[in-house]
């Protein structure tokens, strides 16, 4: 029989009542843990999809305000198709691991640009103090 705090080892009348006393006060103890593990489950899930929703209303306006100043959404889902790779065994692809020199383009294929001069407008002559 579990102890429950009471001493039952002595022999008297009143023994049975203390030990059904017990056994209800572990029936209520059950009850109450039981209850405290399903108000702290349904807490959890509130709180997981409160953040849920944090996230989805964070994407939402930040979609709204580079619409909003003329910009496209940048949806970048590489990091599915990498994982994906990886999972599929072609491991991180050509060029993982070696130097950063390999994976350039070799230096014979870069296009230099011509330069030209771009006036300055009179205001803004203007209003720069001269050097001396």
């Amino acid at each position: 029989m579990p102890n429950c705090g009471l001493d039952l080892s002595f022999k008297s009348p009143t023994s049975p009542i203390l030990a059904g006393l017990c056994e209800e006060r572990f029936g209520m103890t059950a009850l109450f843990s039981l209850l405290l593990r399903v108000v702290l489950a349904v807490a959890g899930a509130l709180l997981l999809l409160g953040l849920l929703a944090l996230a989805a209303v964070t994407v939402l306006a930040l979609t709204v305000w580079s619409l909003l100043r003329g910009r496209k959404p940048v949806l970048d889902f590489s990091a599915f198709a990498k994982a994906r790779a990886f999972r599929a065994g072609q491991g991180f692809g050509p060029g993982f691991g070696q130097g950063a020199s390999r994976r350039h383009a070799p230096a014979a294929d870069v296009v230099d640009i011509e330069a030209r001069e771009v006036p300055e407008s009179p205001e803004a002559t203007a209003s720069r103090p001269q050097l001396r």
